[in-house]
């Protein structure tokens, strides 16, 4: 049997090797020797089982070979061997007889032996020794520890991002129901969390070895990462799958969603994509340009639609920010909700992901081939004994069992209620509707609760906190160091959004939130590389253009002052719309103001649009040339159509950087004074591209870019924090006084005793 405290020993061991640093390297270490041990333990039942069975890795570097003799290799003999024979070995394996000699290539293309002491691998290997994967007690012990160490290394770094909860996955693969012979598949597999749960519940139906044969040609997964990648693979073949080979190491978004073919469909989809996060440059460009975007859930989404076979069904986790975000992911849930009958949204509590992350998310059920035409919303609850889920409090299984009950049974209760689908439609597809059975009592549920306002500060308490050691640098940020200092304060005043983003520009554009790489270009030599190729439309644009007078805001050295023009092109392409119907169009009123922030937009048929509107492309920033006071301007990550009174932009420098730039009041300013007419006030063209942009080196547009993209998010999540916590308040408020009124008696005049 194998000791709870196993893992715990061997990270003990690997935290005194002085090559080993933090945990995401310590889950890689271990990764790579637990996959080779449960490869050989199972080749070993394979060659027993299998005549004429050929292993898939060389007797030599079976782990049984060089690790499975306790008083064998140890010390430099056994780190020379590890490092300069068997690692090189096993990333030039040849494919042959055995789908497994590929899965072991793949596993070691950048896998690494970080462990510097030999003296204290052997120490690892011997503990890894003590389990025996043949052993079906000790396999079955060890999913459970394998599972707890995935969970308890969330905080290693990126590796955080791989773990759903199993009572999650474990619910979602029971509501989808996967047959036998049906085709599971995960595009974004992460450690096979939900992959590993439909193999166990296909399982059930397995009867014989025809079945198993079917059950495991049934499973297909992708990952592009590689410690995810081998954590997956491993936990396959911890949950009896002999090879591994439809689990794929690579990006599912890099293939042209066009290219995918009914030979690429599946029955069902299992999966929680990444969220939040921004895809490499160019991968948008593999969708439609209605539904280009950044955000990795919008992108999976669109191509889960498309993978799935007619009446394929689908179980996904979404976060909270898709249920009401607008702009591009308004276009995804239109297409999903006109493709796919979104059948279920389960409403999850924000703590489920808790300690790592209190992001709210929701479990969304749908079925491809038929529209929606009504969403049944079930809102789970945190148990009445808890606050919150928690490390030593996790979601579990049996806490949906009522959404189970309710399932094949459904009708309207204090948890669930029924959404008609024109009503989504005139919301504008905003999915994050309020239950309208709650409770009077707020109290008496784990959402609208006390409890949810404990969390929903706690969320607003991180985002203040990321805001305030972001802004709290050595240098002052004059003129706002006292609103910093009392932001819990300000926080309960409007405005204040507002004003966290103006004084973010404002460090971020006087050079007080980044740091230049020593030897790398200064601004000055950008700017003298730039204006050395300059189109002859921009220098007629800039004209006879004294580069002196510059503006008096004190910005680093390194850095230089560059009129706009020299930055970027502003762009013209007018075009007749009537050849360009189902282009997306964006006008002025489609961008928020201040914000940069892209709301709800129509195709140019459905706008009507008849005069001619500049082509976009995506990569590019849409400016509003009218009432530049409003600072209406966005970046695009799709092709389409813009108002004429909009100038598309295309940078020179990065995008990002120059985007948050016309977002700051110093852009705003300049550009409000130089703008001509009072009734209508509009900046032109020579106008904007005289103006003045502070230009750092090439790293430090970086950084301010990724600073202020992470920035720009705190602050819309903080602008839905502020409101819910302000309906909690209205909310618990009205609970109290009617708690208290019922607490009155009927005392009419003349029935109190007076004396």
């Amino acid at each position: 049997m194998i000791s709870s405290t196993l893992i715990k020993s061997i990270q003990d061991v690997m935290r005194q090797d002085q090559g080993v640093d933090g945990d995401a390297q310590r889950l890689s270490q271990l990764v790579w020797m637990i996959f080779l041990k449960i490869l050989d333990d199972t080749e070993q039942e394979l060659e027993l089982m299998t005549e004429g069975y050929v292993p898939a890795i060389p007797a030599q570097y079976q782990w049984r070979a060089w690790a499975g003799d306790e008083e064998g290799l140890t010390g430099d003999d056994l780190n020379d061997f590890v490092n300069n024979d068997l690692f090189p070995a096993l990333r030039k394996l040849s494919g042959g007889t055995n789908p497994r000699t590929l899965i072991v290539r793949e596993a070691f293309e950048d896998s690494y032996n970080y462990m510097k002491s030999g003296t204290l691998l052997r120490q690892v290997i011997n503990k890894i020794n003590s389990i025996d994967f043949t052993v079906r007690a000790d396999r079955h012990q060890f999913n459970d520890l394998y599972e707890k160490l995935l969970k308890g290394l969330q905080s290693a770094g990126n590796s955080g991002e791989f773990y759903t909860p199993r009572a999650l996955t474990e619910f979602v693969v029971e509501m989808v129901n996967p047959l036998l012979d049906e085709r599971v598949f995960d595009p974004a597999t992460g450690t096979g969390g939900f992959l590993a749960n439909a193999i166990d519940h296909k399982r059930k139906q397995v009867k014989t070895a025809d079945d198993e044969k079917t059950l495991q040609a049934s499973i297909r997964g992708t990952e592009k990462k590689q410690l995810p990648h081998v954590l997956c693979l491993t936990n396959m073949i911890l949950h009896g799958v002999d090879a591994p080979t439809s689990l794929r190491r690579a990006n599912t978004l890099a293939r042209p969603l066009r290219d995918y073919g009914p030979g690429d469909q599946v029955d069902v989809v299992v999966t929680n994509p990444p969220f939040g996060g921004v895809e490499e440059p160019g991968i948008e460009q593999n969708f439609p340009a209605d539904v280009r975007t950044r955000e990795t859930a919008d992108l999976f989404l669109v191509l889960i639609i498309r993978l799935l076979c007619n009446g394929g069904r689908a179980g996904m986790v979404l976060p909270d920010g898709f249920l009401f975000r607008q702009g591009v992911t308004t276009r995804v849930k239109e297409r999903l909700f006109k493709e796919c009958n979104v059948h279920t949204i389960v409403r999850i509590p924000p703590s489920a992901f808790s300690p790592y992350t209190d992001i709210a998310t929701n479990l969304v059920f749908f079925t491809k081939g038929e529209a929606t035409k009504e969403t049944w919303y079930f809102e789970h609850r945190i148990p009445d004994h808890l606050k919150a889920y928690g490390k030593t409090n996790p979601i579990k299984a049996s806490e949906f069992d009522g959404v189970r009950a309710w399932w094949d049974n459904r009708e309207e209760t204090d948890q669930a209620w029924r959404v008609p689908i024109q009503t989504i439609k005139d919301r504008g597809y905003n999915l994050d509707i309020a239950n309208p059975n709650q409770q009077a009592d707020p109290a008496a549920s784990g959402l609208g609760s006390a409890d949810e306002l404990t969390i929903v500060n706690k969320s607003i308490s991180e985002i203040t906190s990321g805001f305030y050691d972001l802004l709290t640098t050595d240098t002052t940020l004059d003129p706002s160091t006292s609103f910093i200092s009392n932001l819990t304060t300000e926080l309960e005043l409007p405005g204040v959004t507002a004003k966290l983003r103006n004084l973010l520009l404002f460090g971020a554009y006087r050079g007080l939130l980044s740091q230049s790489q020593e030897g790398e270009a200064s601004g000055h030599d950008i700017v003298k590389n730039l204006r050395s190729s300059l189109s002859k439309a921009t220098t007629r644009l800039l004209g006879a253009v004294n580069f002196t007078t510059e503006p008096e805001e004190p910005i680093p050295a390194t850095w230089a002052w560059a009129r706009f023009g020299e930055v970027a092109e502003i762009a013209s392409n007018l075009v007749n719309p009537g050849s360009y119907q189902d282009a997306i169009h964006v006008a002025p009123d489609n961008v928020e103001k201040a914000t940069g922030r892209l709301l709800n937009c129509r195709t140019v048929g459905e706008d009507g649009v008849t005069s001619a509107n500049h082509y976009f492309f995506a990569g590019q920033i849409l400016y509003s040339k009218i009432r530049p006071n409003l600072s209406k301007v966005v970046r695009v990550d799709f092709d389409g159509l813009c108002s004429a009174d909009m100038y598309p932009i295309t940078p020179s420098i990065d995008v990002g950087y120059l985007h948050g730039f016309m977002l700051s009041e110093t852009f705003v300013t300049a550009a409000s004074t130089l703008a001509n007419r009072v009734a209508m006030p509009k900046i032109n063209q020579k106008q904007l591209a005289n103006l003045f942009v502070p230009l750092p080196p090439e790293s430090e547009q970086k950084q301010i870019s990724a600073l202020l993209e992470q920035g720009f998010a705190w602050l819309q999540e903080l602008d839905r924090l502020l409101e819910r916590r302000a309906q909690l308040r209205i909310a618990i408020s009205d609970s109290s006084l009617k708690d208290y009124k019922r607490q009155w008696t009927d005392a009419r005049y003349g029935t109190v005793d007076t004396e």
